[in-house]
């Protein structure tokens, strides 16, 4: 159950990440140079309020957890951010391989 909820979590965050990659070829068509969608901005396109709390929760934390590690997380392509997940959730939900020329019962 578990398993078959980690994978399709992982296949609907690489549609996600596709879908990601379209928008943008689609803009740095338009712009005629490469354009990609920063994680950062699509956090303030969902939820503008959350990326203020985060970084209010890891600067109570420690300060360095904030500007050298998040700052720079929140930097990368959402596509790329999307896909990476995804297959990390597939390869948790993935089926366990049956092991050939091993008896199932003695």
């Amino acid at each position: 159950m578990i398993k078959g909820l980690l994978r399709l979590c992982g296949f609907l965050l690489v549609a996600a990440g596709f879908v990601v990659i379209v928008i943008d070829g689609t803009s740095s068509i338009a712009a005629n140079a490469l354009r990609y969608t920063m994680l950062r901005d699509t956090a303030l396109q969902v939820q503008p309020a959350s990326l203020g709390n985060l970084e209010a929760r890891l600067r109570a934390i420690d300060p360095r957890l904030w500007e050298p590690v998040a700052s720079t997380m929140l930097k990368a392509p959402t596509s790329l951010t999307l896909i990476v997940l995804g297959i990390v959730f597939l390869l948790l939900g993935r089926k366990r391989r049956e092991q050939i020329g091993y008896p199932s019962r003695l």
